[in-house]
């Protein structure tokens, strides 16, 4: 997935005092396997998010050419952007000599999912997504299994990675029993190959067996 990085790392010599927007979009690529524990592999993010900052200033066009991928395939369809910088608050803080009353933002990436997370007192995530590729439903199931995610990870960093489950115990109950309710009545006297030559005989001209 892509992610957003600032641009103004520590090593430019006085970043601090330039004026302009040095934000940049990178590839992120993350390889783990499932009996690991969930703090272990955070620690390898962390260690991923620490290398790359020697690669913040490349562009997409560059890291393509330098890709296995073709012409016509793309780095990554989705976006992750961390937000550590919350202006909402200090925006409508008061006291100051001027305050914000109310804002609005529209925001559109050329992505078909966004994930927006914000830190200030809680954690918010949002959700960009392209209505043509993502249904609203897919996204709000994908919002649950997200936070089911999280506070598992929370709860019990020192599970396995494939002992964390983000089906919720709706969900299971949907999966293990409503979607296999598809049992039909058959009478227990008769063999199968009877009720075969029984059902050919009421629907002839339909196929019987497709492989």
């Amino acid at each position: 997935f892509g992610i957003t990085v600032s641009g103004r790392s520590a090593r430019l010599s006085g970043i601090e005092d330039m004026v302009g927007l040095f934000i940049n979009t990178i590839p992120l690529r993350i390889s783990t396997y499932s009996q690991v524990e969930t703090a272990a592999v955070l620690k390898q993010i962390d260690d991923f998010l620490r290398e790359k900052e020697a690669y913040e200033s490349t562009s997409l066009v560059k890291i393509k050419e330098l890709s296995q991928l073709g012409p016509d395939e793309k780095l990554f369809d989705t976006l992750v952007v961390l937000e550590n910088y919350p202006l909402d608050s200090r925006l409508k803080r008061e006291g100051g000599p001027s305050m914000v009353d109310s804002y609005s933002i529209f925001e559109m990436t050329g992505y078909d999912l966004t994930v927006e997370i914000t830190f200030s007192e809680d954690i918010e995530a949002t959700f960009i997504y392209n209505h043509e590729i993502l249904e609203k439903s897919t996204l709000e199931r994908m919002a649950r299994h997200f936070t089911h995610l999280l506070n598992a990870v929370l709860e019990n960093p020192g599970k396995e990675v494939d002992e964390i489950d983000m089906l919720s115990e709706e969900e299971k109950r949907q999966i293990l029993y409503d979607f296999n309710d598809t049992a039909a009545t058959t009478p227990m006297e008769e063999y199968i190959h009877e009720l075969f030559i029984k059902q050919a005989g009421r629907i002839p001209d339909h196929i019987a067996i497709s492989g």
